[in-house]
């Protein structure tokens, strides 16, 4: 008997399937992931418009191997780009907090630079997935810190079935995003599947979701769907970051705030 999927769980099925054969009947994979062809057809909508795949002809699929060649990057490479950007982000962003407000923390080598510049707070609340976030909050007088459980990822975030059970009866007022990737048609990408459906949840539990981005990630599409653009507020990045892309979703009525080194 075939486990019932939900949506999520069922499109990143999706994308991993693809990403083993390469090609496969729209019928084939229903089968697969015991759901109707027509069900099957709006998951594959929403992937293609979101850039992860194409369809072609004959209801054969095909993933995008633009999307799987890039590598990510090591932790340690990581913390060595834009380091004054993701800084100055930081502290913009730890603006953006109220007395009393709890917080949710993605991983991510610039939503640390949040959390560093917010562990002056007391009485601190948060939920987050990241060791290194957890690890610089915790430093708060009084800090309140919730930390997912989960399987241990190099970039010191945790994934998979337990991190995800622990945040679903979670809210909280502001998600501080991180991601790998972000453009208005595309939306909010990250390199890895199984931290893309964490990364999910945390936006789906907060008042107000704050994407945290330098210039990098901005234009870019990486493998894994977090979110539409639509699900974020507000985007904070660097002036260096593409014009025209910033443009198109302020015109979406995404609030952008740019972060700049001198803010330091």
């Amino acid at each position: 008997m075939t486990t019932r999927l939900f949506g999520e769980e069922r499109r990143e099925r999706i994308l991993t399937t693809l990403s083993q054969h390469g090609a496969l009947k729209a019928t084939v994979l229903s089968r697969r992931l015991g759901c109707s062809v027509a069900t099957l057809r709006r998951d594959l909508q929403l992937l293609e418009d979101a850039g992860l795949l194409r369809r072609a002809h004959g209801g054969a699929l095909r993933r995008l191997e633009s999307r799987q060649a890039e590598p990510e990057p090591s932790i340690r490479e990581k913390i060595t780009v834009c380091a004054r950007e993701k800084l100055a982000i930081g502290l913009v962003a730890a603006r953006l907090v109220g007395p009393g407000d709890v917080m949710a923390f993605t991983g991510g080598t610039t939503t640390v630079q949040v959390a560093r510049a917010l562990r002056a707070m007391p009485h601190l609340r948060a939920v987050t997935n990241s060791i290194g976030v957890a690890a610089e909050l915790v430093e708060s007088p009084d800090a309140e810190i919730t930390v997912t459980g989960g399987r241990l990822r190099g970039t010191l975030e945790m994934h998979g079935p337990l991190a995800e059970q622990s945040l679903r009866d979670l809210y909280v007022d502001v998600a501080f995003i991180g991601v790998d990737g972000l453009t208005r048609r595309h939306g909010l990408t990250t390199y890895n599947q199984l931290e893309a459906a964490v990364n999910r949840l945390l936006i789906e539990r907060a008042k107000r979701v704050v994407v945290v981005a330098d210039h990098t990630k901005i234009g870019r599409v990486t493998l894994a769907l977090i979110a539409p653009s639509h699900a974020m507020h507000t985007l904070i990045t660097d002036a260096a970051a593409p014009a025209d892309e910033l443009d198109t979703l302020r015109e979406a009525g995404i609030e952008v705030i740019l972060a700049t080194p001198d803010e330091e």
